[in-house]
């Protein structure tokens, strides 16, 4: 991938985000295996533990009905039961701490924690192309436009791509959402005479990059913990002048969102847009910007190591 080849760099971002999400959802059909294979582990040694307190009564009960007499041979038999039914006991307790164990185990710390990972990807694949993209979702100068695009504006852009294939697939899916109360709008930019507006995936997209990027109200909040370690729910919140966009979706609806946004951005004609060209007048901008010494000021030397 060329450092300042833009199209690439928006294609193959959404296709290692799709990856990721791949190795994710292995990861978590692995976990629900793990999960089955333990209750029925726990079972099995439900069970074996009811046996062994069977057998060790039933031992105890046979020694003690012996009455060796004289016989020093039935008194070594009889002391040996009475020795096997407490070794049997010591494995039960040993049995029971290993049945604990697996009850109260957690996730190891080095272990991936995948919703974390799913969220890096998510921030990179909605703010990345954004930024990159400007012009499809709101009005710039035509300085920092894309030379294909220089003479049209945020609203053009956006008109030539509802015919897109890829517009209408993730409209279908925001939609749906919409629909079934997964997200609500109160921004005027999204409505129009009581519809959400055409142009929705342009907007929906833009509260995402504004939730990923802002702190304060509009941020990503992570809900309920499940004892402190398994996410339920993501809060994605968007607020600007009393107006508001909030979206909460479950962890399998987010691996869901993060598909289609990749999708969306690897195949529509926006994953094609080169913008090689200001970004190498960009960098030139910033070294030039980076050697310059009347713009650097002085430092405690105590700071620097």
């Amino acid at each position: 991938m060329g450092a300042y080849n833009a199209s690439q760099f928006s294609k193959q971002y959404s296709e290692r985000t799709e990856k990721n999400l791949v190795y994710i959802t292995q990861t978590q059909e692995r976990m629900e295996i793990a999960r089955q294979f333990k209750s029925e582990l726990m079972k099995e040694y439900t069970n074996s533990l009811s046996n062994i307190n069977e057998l060790v009564d039933q031992i105890r009960t046979e020694a003690k009905s012996i009455s060796p007499g004289n016989n020093s041979r039935i008194k070594e038999i009889k002391s040996k039961l009475f020795s096997i039914a407490s070794e049997i006991e010591k494995c039960k307790k040993s049995l029971e701490k290993e049945i604990n164990s697996i009850e109260t185990e957690t996730p190891n710390k080095d272990s991936l924690y995948e919703i974390t990972q799913l969220l890096n990807s998510m921030m990179g694949i909605v703010a990345l192309p954004y930024e990159m993209h400007k012009e499809y979702f709101k009005n710039v100068g035509e300085d920092k436009r894309s030379d294909e695009n220089k003479d049209l504006t945020k609203n053009d852009l956006q008109s030539k791509a509802q015919i897109w294939e890829e517009t209408a697939e993730l409209r279908k899916l925001i939609c749906e959402w919409y629909v079934q109360g997964k997200w609500v709008t109160t921004y005027t930019s999204d409505i129009s005479d009581g519809y959400l507006k055409k142009n929705i995936v342009f907007g929906f997209l833009s509260h995402m990059r504004n939730a990923v990027c802002h702190s304060g109200d509009g941020a990503i909040s992570i809900l309920p913990l499940d004892d402190g370690v398994v996410i339920k729910e993501v809060l994605f919140h968007d607020t600007l002048e009393g107006q508001e966009f909030a979206l909460l979706v479950s962890t399998g609806e987010l691996y869901e969102l993060v598909e289609a946004i990749a999708k969306f951005y690897r195949n529509s004609p926006i994953g094609s847009i080169d913008k090689s060209g200001d970004l190498k007048k960009m960098e030139l901008n910033v070294k030039n910007l980076l050697n310059t010494e009347k713009n650097k000021v002085k430092v405690p030397s105590e700071w620097i190591r």
